[in-house]
């Protein structure tokens, strides 16, 4: 039962920390910057150290101007640039540790960030009634709400740009949240309590098709191995089917046998929303608010109930769902944490699904 804490951040360097310069000496070194080698490293180091020491001194103005500069320059300014990723900590910085009403100037729709999820940062440093003021009254704004709810405000009434409900409710699962700070990130990643026993698989049955909303959930993995199996049939026919869909049961386990076991509701709910919100290393996570909302409509669509919906509507079209877990025994794949091995079957309407996610380092 695996279970572990992810912790990244801004590197400290362990020689003395240089004299900060300024964004032009910065540039400058960055201008020709060679493909590989010592000189490319040893530029990007000064660049990173500098950064640092204006992080660790509070110097937000000059970071705020650094991310300004970044966003303007090739080695930054795409998804894929090869910087990309130190203008991503320097924003995820100032989220975390600027004064909140400055940080809030980068939690808006007509601002673009490096950060996925800027809106969660924000969230962890102040309530709603501290945080509304500073906000524009934009999808960025309620996700901040959104986020908030998922740190313990009750708001009420729904999100007008998602339709999600500003409160909690008792059947769903209690995450905590990531604890933020200039440097980085932590946040606890519990994983499977519940245990597993051999079964046997029955012979693989037709497949209908499935609802687009579990692509959504699964986005986050989209270059891994992911697939999600619907029938009308059983939890372990819907098993059956997927993983023989993989070839699977023979490659695993030649006489036809996995390991599954009954999964509690929250249990499941949860590790929905941790893969999609914070998932494995290298892979791009969306924050809880937006895997909360995943979540919901997977439900939705597979309780067959329209979108928006009500918690209680929703926790009704529901009742009798049954979740399980399995361990395909893949090497590398962690069943117990970094992974997605789950089955749903809804006994009432006689329909099952499966889904098979994975990523390894």
């Amino acid at each position: 039962m695996g279970s572990g804490v992810i912790r990244w951040g801004i590197a400290r360097t362990r020689t003395k920390t240089p004299s900060p310069r300024t964004i032009a000496e910065i540039q400058a070194a960055l201008t020709d910057l060679p493909e590989y080698g010592r000189e490319r490293d040893r530029r990007i180091r000064a660049m990173q150290d500098v950064a640092t020491a204006w992080i660790t001194a509070g110097d937000w103005a000059s970071v705020f101007a650094l991310r300004a500069w970044a966003w303007r320059h090739p080695l930054f300014d795409t998804p894929r640039a090869l910087l990309r990723g130190f203008l991503r900590r320097w924003e995820e910085a100032l989220l975390s540790g600027a004064p909140l009403a400055d940080a809030a100037t980068l939690v808006r729709d007509d601002v673009t960030t490096a950060v996925f999820d800027p809106w969660e940062r924000l969230a962890a440093r102040a309530t709603w009634a501290e945080l509304r003021p500073l906000l524009a009254d934009d999808r960025a704004a309620w996700c901040v709400a959104e986020a908030r709810v998922l740190r313990g405000e009750t708001l009420g009434g729904r999100s007008p740009h998602s339709g999600m409900p500003l409160r909690r409710f008792r059947w769903e699962p209690e995450l905590e949240p990531p604890s933020f700070s200039v440097m980085g990130a932590s946040w606890g990643s519990g994983g499977f309590r519940s245990t597993l026993a051999p079964a046997t698989l029955p012979s693989a049955i037709e497949r209908l098709a499935h609802e687009p909303e579990w692509e959504h959930l699964f986005s986050v993995w989209s270059e891994w191995d992911t697939q999600v199996v619907k029938v009308a049939g059983t939890g372990i026919q819907a098993l059956a089917t997927l993983l023989g869909a993989h070839g699977a049961a023979g490659r695993w386990h030649p006489q036809g046998a996995v390991t599954v076991g009954r999964c509690p509701w929250k249990e499941a709910l949860a590790a929905m929303m941790r893969m999609h919100g914070y998932p494995a290393p290298y892979t791009d996570g969306h924050g809880l608010a937006e895997a909360r909302r995943a979540v919901w409509r997977v439900l939705a669509a597979a309780a067959g109930v329209r979108w928006p919906v009500g918690g209680s509507r929703l926790q009704a079209a529901m009742k009798g769902w049954r979740w399980s877990r399995y361990d395909p025994h893949e090497p590398y794949a962690e069943a117990d944490l970094w992974s997605l091995f789950l089955t749903l079957e809804d006994p009432r309407r006689g329909l099952a699904w499966a889904t098979y996610a994975w990523v390894t380092d």
